[in-house]
């Protein structure tokens, strides 16, 4: 089931709000590179809107400044399609870790409703799943609510990576990255770079990573019904 992350961004900031995804993934197995000083989320990124490569390490940048102020370093991989081969020596081949996720940035919005910026899904038979943004309406998005297009996407993804690592409604926080809609405030804070996760939120996340780490694959998928949980506001 696919869970949206819906934007808009009126003439009047007074009525602007970013109305945000649910859903998450978890992936499993043997995890690879050194054991982290801090707690590690990898991130395998396919660039399906062929974003130009100073724009990708800007949104790169972006997101491991927001996951970096929770305590959390990200390893950003860029990837392409294919079945694993463990013995390529390619890390996006490897079998995928505890905290480890796939994210595509799509080129339009034609994969997603008008009004959304990304999603996230499961696929519950084989307990896998993945997320989603599209540069096409972060980048409109960016030209109305006076930011940069890179930022936008940057905190889209980590709101998606908040699904994914907490799931459900229960990761969303009443401010910061996480809030179940984004006023005038996080698109402020968004626009100079200083949208971050609420304190409790950051120290979830920093404990389900080590969790996921402890005993690797897990039960998340077992755990409740996110499934059926919806956005307050979100497209039904």
């Amino acid at each position: 089931m696919k869970q949206a992350l819906i934007r808009t961004c009126p003439a009047s900031k007074a009525l602007a709000v970013v109305t945000l995804a649910l859903g998450m993934i978890s992936m499993a197995g043997e995890s690879f590179g050194r054991t982290p000083i801090r707690p590690q989320i990898i991130l395998r990124v396919i660039n399906e809107a062929g974003v130009a490569d100073r724009t990708l390490r800007q949104v790169q940048k972006e997101t491991a400044a927001i996951l970096g102020r929770a305590g959390i370093e990200l390893v950003w991989l860029d990837c392409e399609d294919g079945s694993a081969d463990w013995a390529s020596g390619n890390p996006c081949q490897e079998i995928s870790g505890p905290a480890d996720f796939w994210l595509r940035i799509r080129a339009s919005k034609s994969t997603v409703a008008a009004r959304e910026l990304g999603y996230a899904q499961l696929d519950a038979v084989q307990k896998i799943g993945e997320a989603g943004v599209s540069y096409q309406a972060a980048e409109e998005l960016a030209q109305r609510c006076h930011a940069e297009t890179f930022q936008i996407l940057g905190a889209a993804i980590v709101h998606e990576i908040g699904h994914l690592m907490l799931g459900g409604a229960s990761a969303h926080s009443p401010t910061g990255v996480m809030s179940a809609a984004w006023g005038v405030h996080e698109l402020d804070l968004v626009s100079i770079g200083e949208l971050s996760f609420t304190l409790a939120q950051a120290k979830r996340l920093r404990q389900e990573i080590q969790r996921r780490t402890d005993h690797g694959k897990v039960g998340w998928y077992e755990r409740g019904s996110w499934e059926s949980d919806r956005a307050p506001g979100a497209a039904q």
